[in-house]
């Protein structure tokens, strides 16, 4: 059995105009096989799990977003429903900035509310951080900036803690901008420092 999400396509949302999670390309890890919920369960779906949700990571960094929302969407088609909190967190996150993409933004909003609590529950920082700016844009174009600005207090308060700067100068730029022109920004550009993103969001 498999874990239940709604595939049907819908229109792309034109422009999140906020400043976008998203980090340079890195690997995913997802758990190993003895530290799933019941081992052995999908023991034979977990290496394609995570090269769909790596593809789909990839894909959306380099903007091939067809491409990431198909690989995202397929993951979700296979996932069973008891997965592993870590990789069922990673997997609403996704599929919640696709939702986001698809203009479904109900949607989206439970996908990563869910994968807000369940990265916190365990620790992950890079996850948690990554879906609670996502939903912070979301209640903003939603008309709940009181709503935004507690839910990227929080980004801001655990970036200070785990000396996040990356997602601590994205959290800050969309703080400012809460209640105002959103900041117009996709991704950090492969060659920029923070520094540099800094500057650059400046000057636009």
């Amino acid at each position: 059995m498999t874990r239940s999400y709604s595939s049907v396509p819908g229109p792309r949302a034109a422009g999140l105009a906020e400043i976008a999670y998203s980090r340079p390309v890195q690997s995913i890890e997802l758990p190993a096989d003895g530290a799933l919920d019941k081992p052995g369960r999908y023991h034979a779906l977990l290496p394609q799990l995570r090269a769909l949700l790596g593809d789909g990571e990839v894909c959306d960094f380099t903007d091939r977003l067809a491409e990431s929302a198909a690989a995202i969407e397929e993951a979700a088609a296979i996932a069973p429903i008891e997965l592993a909190p870590a990789v069922a967190a990673r997997l609403d996150n996704w599929l919640g900035v696709v939702r986001v993409r698809q203009g479904r933004l109900a949607e989206a909003d439970a996908l990563l509310g869910r994968a807000v609590a369940a990265a916190a529950a365990i620790g992950d920082h890079e996850v948690a951080v990554g879906a609670t700016l996502m939903l912070a844009s979301l209640r903003r174009r939603a008309g709940h900036p009181t709503q935004a600005a507690l839910l990227l207090d929080d980004v801001l308060t655990r970036c200070r803690a785990a000396r996040d700067v990356f997602h601590l100068t994205v959290a800050l730029f969309n703080r400012i901008n809460v209640d105002v022109a959103p900041v117009s920004y996709t991704h950090l550009r492969a060659h920029e420092t923070v520094l540099d993103l800094v500057c650059r969001l400046l000057l636009e």
